[in-house]
């Protein structure tokens, strides 16, 4: 449920709005792991997706990458970032924001929208570190700022 929206708050409206049977305009697949399916209709997470033919594997991207995403879980050192191929990268704290921040949870909530940038890629491992410092994040040619702010009313 919590990705009907790129907005925590309007998660639970949407969610008593949304009655069996009904049909969402657009939703996405995230990923496929087993007998469990992901799908979101995050317009942040859909509008980045439909902007590429095929969804990049680690090796086609670079340190310095633009990619939306949503928090996945938190850990005392950072958070885990899960971006529309499935692959989840960490944001380790010193990179959380601005400013330091002790606990993750008291910046970021879980499943919320966020865009980052990919600060290191380790291919072998399937591993990367992303940063979600509003510094590092915040040019025009990424989803952040206005630009997510948009989809938010979109929304």
């Amino acid at each position: 449920t919590a990705h009907l929206s790129d907005h925590p708050s309007l998660v639970q409206p949407k969610l008593l709005h949304l009655k069996a049977g009904a049909t969402l305009s657009q939703v996405l697949v995230l990923n496929k792991k087993a007998k469990r399916i992901t799908v979101t209709a995050k317009p942040s997470l859909i509008a980045w997706t439909l902007q590429h033919d095929t969804l990049p594997k680690i090796t086609e991207f670079k340190s310095g990458d633009f990619v939306p995403g949503y928090i996945k879980d938190f850990q005392d050192y950072g958070c885990f970032v899960e971006v529309p191929n499935g692959l989840v990268g960490l944001c380790p704290k010193a990179c959380l924001a601005n400013q330091f921040v002790s606990n993750p949870r008291d910046v970021y909530t879980a499943n919320q929208s966020v865009m980052c940038k990919i600060t290191n890629i380790d291919t072998e491992k399937e591993r990367f570190l992303v940063s979600l410092k509003h510094v590092d994040v915040a040019g025009e040619e990424t989803m952040s700022g206005p630009k997510l702010m948009e989809s938010y009313f979109k929304d």
